[in-house]
């Protein structure tokens, strides 16, 4: 509902379509795959973070720079 995603932060806002994409991705059948490098992101990291789009080793050259 359009008023229902207005009163959403933009945190919100961005953790929804960050859902959104992993259910795109299931879809597609590359869920798991990094969108970096293209190989599997751990199953630990998925199951604590289920919308995750990079593994940990991209993740963390992403933030390091």
């Amino acid at each position: 509902d359009a008023t229902v995603l207005h009163r959403l932060s933009e945190n919100e806002r961005g953790e929804l379509d960050d859902i959104n994409a992993a259910l795109k991705r299931i879809d597609a059948g590359t869920y798991g795959d990094c969108e970096a490098c293209g190989r599997r992101i751990g199953r630990q990291r998925l199951r604590a973070i289920p919308e995750a789009r990079r593994c940990i080793s991209c993740t963390e050259a992403l933030t390091s720079t």
